[in-house]
């Protein structure tokens, strides 16, 4: 655990991905898992065949996103990586939140997986290019710990969020995405992430 708590700190790239990897479970799990049966029971009056189209949708973006990103000739800049995929998935987290029908959230269900879906991809890939073999597994682990430990507290926040408006749940769910992405490519954000480390 020292050793790859070393690692992380040692590298401000990693570690902004980290912190985004973060965020992302905890702007897309709760919206996802809590808010989309919702929509489809409560703003759509509709049934469980309707909410697994709207899951479909998401798996099916997902996929696309997968092809995607293999197809790709070469591996784009983490940082560009990171401003694109942000602003795919906060537009279609807005558009799902608004979505006046099933059309529109299928839609940006179906937008918001293609993001997703190409951005493990490409960021899985990053990190093996980016880390030794010997210290992979360590780092792994908290790439997995940075996406589950934010789960409860998106299932919390969506539910608590839910009974306010439910639009606010997806329009704030795409500001706090979109603007950490920001705020975490500033000059200011890279110069405290590289004291001591690789930048």
């Amino acid at each position: 655990m020292r050793e790859g708590i070393a690692l992380v700190r040692g590298d401000a790239a990693l570690l902004r991905v980290l912190l985004m990897t973060a965020v992302a479970g905890l702007v897309l799990t709760g919206p996802l898992t809590v808010g989309v049966p919702w929509l489809a029971a409560e703003r759509y009056g509709a049934g469980p065949a309707t909410f697994g189209v709207m899951l479909s949708m998401w798996t099916a973006g997902s996929l696309g996103g997968v092809v995607l990103a293999g197809a790709l000739s070469r591996m784009p800049s983490i940082n560009r990586l990171l401003l694109v995929v942000a602003a795919v998935i906060g537009t279609a987290l807005v558009a799902l939140g608004l979505a006046p029908g099933m059309i529109v959230a299928g839609a940006a269900l179906l937008l918001m997986g293609v993001g997703a879906g190409c951005f493990n991809v490409l960021v899985m890939t990053w990190l093996q290019e980016r880390t030794d073999q010997a210290v992979l597994g360590r780092l792994m682990s908290f790439v997995e710990l940075a996406e589950v430990a934010t789960t409860p507290v998106s299932y919390l926040l969506a539910g608590a969020l839910l009974g306010v408006s439910v639009s606010g749940l997806y329009v704030a769910a795409a500001l706090v995405f979109v603007l950490s992405a920001a705020a975490m490519l500033t000059p200011r954000a890279d110069r405290l992430l590289s004291v001591g480390g690789r930048p």
